[in-house]
């Protein structure tokens, strides 16, 4: 029973192997045809890399923003009035010039 399931699906990968480079060659030709479609997928690509890089510098805009959130408030404690003298004097200092 063993050796019997042991063929089938060694048969089955052999078709299925079989299938897959029909399809594979079949593919390169149509693709060889239509070099528009490779064209467009190039670009389709480059546009995709480029909302990646975007999306990550917005992550690390927005990683930042969280971080000097979080710095003010343990400047500054939790009530209203100190955070905003805090977060004026910050403002302050990073609008100064560094020697």
């Amino acid at each position: 029973c063993g050796q019997e399931i042991a063929r089938f699906l060694m048969r089955n990968e052999d078709d299925y192997n079989l299938k897959n480079v029909y399809f594979g060659k079949y593919a390169e030709e149509y693709l060889h045809n239509h070099p528009e479609i490779v064209k467009f997928e190039t670009e389709l690509a480059e546009i995709n890399n480029q909302l990646n890089l975007r999306n990550a510098t917005l992550e690390g805009r927005n990683d930042m923003v969280v971080e000097q959130i979080n710095l003010a408030r343990e400047l500054v404690g939790s009530d209203k009035e100190s955070f905003f003298k805090g977060w004026l004097k910050r403002r302050k200092e990073q609008d100064e010039p560094k020697e």
